[in-house]
């Protein structure tokens, strides 16, 4: 079963509004089913809006699948893994919805792209990226661990590269801080080797997050590292960001 384009374009609106959209006044990202709505309003409509604050009364068997359907699941591979970056996503919701500070950031196509050193094509397919709002990515490329770094713009956000074969004993991650760096862990097998370090720009954490994600021998070397496992020992302590 393969998805609608419609349907896509809902789906990529919706992350895009996550990420990139107005969020709370305290700081926080805008909520996914938010994001989804304005995207269902937006991709239906064909212009961007506010939500209409109100209710409607459901008629019909709204909300009942078909028994034909059912049990049905759209083909991921053949859908969301090739869509363009921001599918979907025009100038007016840029304009309408973006935030201001993401507005000012956005750089020019002509030099979005930092300096690539990864070998034409290299694809890491045995690693997966999850965000902090549970989006899971495949089939990492540099491109696009700087892309989602930039994201990284709001104190709290973060991002977990793990190995699909043991995503509790190996992984690496990052997080914005509120004074505007990046904090960076990665685990080598167990707690006893948890590392930890921080990275003054987003060049130096896609080096980290890429270095580790292909096995480049050199990439510790970048950045000043400190064993933190005797503090992650401790019962009372988290191991993970997300903890």
């Amino acid at each position: 079963m393969t998805c609608t384009d419609e349907l896509l374009r809902i789906g990529s609106v919706g992350c895009w509004l996550e990420l990139r959209g107005r969020g709370t006044p305290s700081g926080g990202g805008m909520m996914p089913a938010k994001a989804l709505a304005l995207a269902s309003v937006y991709v239906r409509e064909g212009k961007p809006r506010d939500l209409i604050r109100g209710r409607r009364k459901l008629t019909g068997n709204v909300g009942v699948v078909p028994p034909e359907h059912r049990e049905r699941r759209p083909s991921f591979e053949a859908g969301w893994l090739a869509l363009p970056r921001d599918h979907g996503v025009g100038d007016d919701a840029r304009d309408y919805w973006e935030e201001p500070s993401a507005q000012l950031a956005r750089p020019s196509v002509a030099v979005a792209a930092l300096p690539s050193s990864e070998p034409e094509g290299l694809v890491v397919s045995d690693a997966i990226m999850r965000w902090s709002n549970g989006f899971t990515k495949y089939n990492l490329t540099e491109d696009l661990i700087r892309n989602d770094v930039g994201y990284l713009r709001t104190a709290g956000q973060f991002l977990i590269i793990e190995r699909t074969a043991a995503p509790d004993a190996h992984y690496i991650q990052s997080m914005r801080r509120p004074q505007g760096d990046y904090q960076i862990e990665y685990r080598a097998g167990g707690p006893q080797e948890h590392f930890q370090a921080y990275a003054r720009n987003r060049p130096q954490v896609v080096a980290a997050l890429w270095g580790w994600c292909t096995r480049d021998k050199a990439w510790r070397d970048r950045l000043e590292w400190t064993n933190i496992g005797s503090m992650l020992l401790d019962p009372g302590r988290r191991t993970r960001i997300e903890e």
